[in-house]
């Protein structure tokens, strides 16, 4: 009897002894996309109770295990391509079970960065490059781009982008299987609306003007003009101004200049010398101007003087736009001791009858032209006189000086 509940006991404590783990196969993706952000799960399990586990990556650089002692983990790989071995075994109170293995083929995951100015100047763009971390030059990697709006392309890793409006653009870089995004804003900046004023748009030859910009911060001129500083024009002119903003954004205007020019004419005397006694001086004036005045007064572009002593007169021309230049001619009057009555002794012309009704003759013994004024020195007709009698007629009543080269004869008409 004795023997017997020995051999019971011996039985029941055999039967009950607490074997290890036995494993079961891991289960989880072959091929990931490396991503340390996104780490992947893993799992496995085991028999007979295993109270941990204990999981493994070889190699383990820059691997991270999430939760290394439970029967499911999550595992994160590198920004590298590779394979990876995991392995795992499960441990009770009877002791650790056999390490089952599982391969994983990491496949790089291209990060994405960006090079280029994220704002610019409205009506301008920027140039946008993306490229990844780590095969910054791989052929490999395709880029695509959203929104396409505004865009000159919407693939490759270089853009040109030019919105309206503040915009989101989002970069998709896929290698392989594999892909990541990421995204810049960009933001156009707003340009100043520049005026280009002038003070006077049409002016006369040497009279300042001044130019000044309207709408920006700061202004700058072509042809070397400094913004509100009075300078001379000398020829007529498109001027362009750039403007500046807060911003450093610009933009440009222009305005037209024209610079008139000034008349020019000249002053001629029929007598150089004006001798006293010799009656007046015929002047003519020959120029560009449409307008001439004698010391203010209106005047023709021919008239007679009849100065006493040297005397300066002012002469203005004025031109159709309005500009003027003035010249000062002074005729010389002088005794001229016996020349004057040489003169007046050398008859080459004469007139009959004098006074008269309009209608006289002129005796000239010589061809020569003369020339009719009127009391207000008005030339009112020229006669080209032939050798002897040259008949006049048609002259109103009024008081006339016949002028030649040598000789002034006042006639008198009353009809």
């Amino acid at each position: 009897m004795k023997h017997f509940f020995v051999f019971i006991f011996t039985l029941f404590t055999f039967g009950s002894i607490a074997q290890a783990p036995v494993m079961n196969a891991i289960s989880g993706p072959t091929a990931v996309c490396s991503d340390p952000s996104s780490p992947l799960s893993f799992s496995t399990s085991a028999s007979n109770s295993p109270t941990s586990y204990s999981w493994t990556v070889i190699s383990s650089t820059s691997v991270n295990i999430a939760s290394p002692s439970n029967s499911v983990t999550s595992i994160s790989f590198p920004y590298s391509t590779g394979t990876y071995t995991i392995y795992c075994y499960a441990t009770n109170g009877s002791g650790s079970s056999p390490t089952e293995s599982f391969v994983v083929t990491v496949f790089e995951t291209p990060s994405v960065t960006f090079s280029g100015a994220n704002t610019f100047c409205q009506g301008s763009s920027t140039n946008l490059s993306a490229s990844s971390t780590i095969l910054a030059a791989s052929p490999t990697i395709f880029y695509s781009w959203s929104p396409a709006s505004s865009l000159n392309t919407s693939v490759g890793p270089n853009v040109i982008a030019s919105p309206v409006v503040t915009t989101t653009y989002v970069v998709t870089a896929t290698k392989g299987m594999c892909s990541n995004t990421a995204a810049i804003v960009v933001t156009p900046l707003n340009t100043p609306t520049v005026t280009a004023n002038i003070s006077n748009t049409a002016i006369c030859a040497g009279t300042q003007i001044i130019l000044f910009g309207m709408g920006a911060n700061t202004y700058t001129w072509t042809n070397s003009v400094i913004d509100n500083v009075p300078f001379t024009p000398t020829a007529s002119y498109g001027y362009i101004v750039t403007g500046t903003g807060p911003n450093g954004c610009t933009n440009s205007s222009s305005s037209q200049v024209t610079v008139n020019p000034l008349p020019s004419f000249t002053v001629v005397s029929s007598a150089s010398v004006l001798c006293l006694g010799q009656g007046g001086a015929n002047i003519t004036i020959n120029g560009t101007g449409t307008s001439y005045s004698l010391n203010g007064n209106p005047t023709l572009t021919s008239f007679v003087i009849f100065p006493t002593v040297t005397t300066s007169y002012t002469i203005s021309s004025t031109t159709s736009a309005g500009c003027s230049s003035a010249q000062v001619f002074t005729q010389i009057v002088a005794n001229c001791n016996g020349l004057k009555e040489h003169i007046q002794n050398v008859n080459t012309i004469n007139v009959y009858p004098n006074p008269n009704n309009g209608t006289f003759n002129l005796i000239s013994d010589k061809e020569q032209k003369a020339v009719i004024i009127n009391s207000l020195g008005q030339i009112i007709n020229t006669i080209d006189l032939k050798i002897g009698e040259n008949k006049v007629s048609e002259l109103s009543s009024g008081i006339y000086i016949i002028q030649t080269n040598t000789q002034h004869i006042k006639i008198v008409v009353s009809n």
